[in-house]
């Protein structure tokens, strides 16, 4: 019984106080491959699953133009914490081997920008990511543990660079 009180004032308590909260992510991968390997594994978002542990489930919602620009790929996501987060994700823009720009709706709303510059046999990857939360549960939780869910996605993001080493086995 106490549990399901606890429960009651939590729902309460998130109704109408929980504002969103805005994050913004900045990542970086070091990828031993070519920077057009890295490109075509990374543009192929609804294959993450396959080598990126924390990804449960893509679903292609719409495809794009022969670039790739209009694709939606719907993702749920699955770090350490005990939710899941799904994101709808749109390719708005691309430019070959350089860059990846889309729009995030769902649980985080907001933009995100893929940077590759390859030097020397290296890839390096940045992920740049400014969002928004619209899950009234990580609001309400935010006000006291916004670090810790930037911690979350920093494993998140640490396990896409392991796995994609990994796929790549670099």
């Amino acid at each position: 019984m106490r549990k399901v009180g606890l429960a009651i004032l939590i729902m309460l308590s998130l109704k109408g106080s929980a504002k969103s909260v805005h994050y913004s992510f900045i990542s970086h991968w070091e990828i031993k491959a070519p920077v057009n390997v890295v490109w075509e594994y990374i543009s192929k978002g609804q294959e993450w699953h396959y080598w990126w542990r924390s990804v449960v489930k893509t679903r292609l919602l719409q495809k794009g133009d022969t670039n790739g620009t209009g694709e939606i790929i719907q993702y749920t996501w699955k770090s350490f914490l005990p939710f899941k987060l799904k994101i709808n994700f749109k390719i708005t823009g691309k430019d070959l081997y350089k860059e990846i720009r889309g729009e995030s709706t769902g649980d985080l709303i907001g933009t995100g920008i893929w940077r590759f510059e390859e030097k020397n046999g290296i890839t390096y990857v940045d992920y740049q990511w400014e969002v928004e939360s619209t899950k009234k549960l990580v609001n309400f939780l935010s006000h006291f543990m916004k670090g810790f869910f930037t911690y979350s996605h920093n494993v998140i993001m640490h396990r896409g660079e392991k796995g994609l080493k990994k796929a790549l086995q670099s």
